[in-house]
């Protein structure tokens, strides 16, 4: 079996290090162009990747930026030295949605209900969806058929709800019963 296997085997680790020498060639080239961008948003990549892996550390540090995530402008007259980078914004708000409790989750409606930018309501709309609680992804299915939201992200919410795996066939479920009402 094993000398049957070594081919693949050798195939696979020349095919990784092909991938790895193109990634290194890539990563200079963006580095050397967008060398202000690119570590503010792998931040951003890293504290997602851990949040979604269970991290406690980097929730508990998300949660300490909350309030200056849910508040980027300042509406609550303390802009300033609590302002979030923008490139941590969305990391932050998933991660703490990711492990939301009853008044996170709230904080989030809110903020849904209020949004007045597509971007914002798409970013609101995937952090209420990372929430594992049942209820709370059946609230937000409830959501799509509703009324109040955009047509665009009404019918878009079924799809991005069952991304996460926890609430793929509820969401399923959900858009096979709904489909005459998400199909207007």
């Amino acid at each position: 079996l094993h000398a049957y296997s070594l081919p693949l085997k050798v195939f696979f680790m020349l095919t990784l290090l092909v991938i790895s020498m193109m990634l290194a060639f890539r990563r200079r080239s963006l580095e050397q162009h967008y060398a202000a961008y690119i570590y503010p948003i792998e931040r951003g990549v890293l504290i997602g990747a851990l949040a979604q892996f269970g991290d406690t550390d980097v929730t508990a540090r998300a949660r300490e930026r909350w309030s200056a995530a849910l508040d980027p402008a300042g509406k609550d007259g303390k802009a300033g030295a609590s302002r979030l980078p923008g490139s941590l914004r969305g990391a932050v708000i998933g991660a703490v949605a990711r492990n939301a409790g009853a008044e996170e989750s709230q904080a989030l409606w809110a903020a849904l209900r209020s949004a007045d930018s597509e971007e914002e309501r798409q970013l609101l709309v995937r952090a209420l969806a990372v929430d594992p609680n049942p209820a709370r992804a059946k609230q937000l299915l409830e959501a799509s058929v509703a009324g109040w939201l955009p047509p665009n992200i009404a019918t878009d919410l079924p799809g991005i709800v069952g991304n996460e795996p926890v609430h793929a066939v509820r969401a399923y479920e959900f858009a096979a019963a709904r489909w005459p009402q998400l199909a207007k």
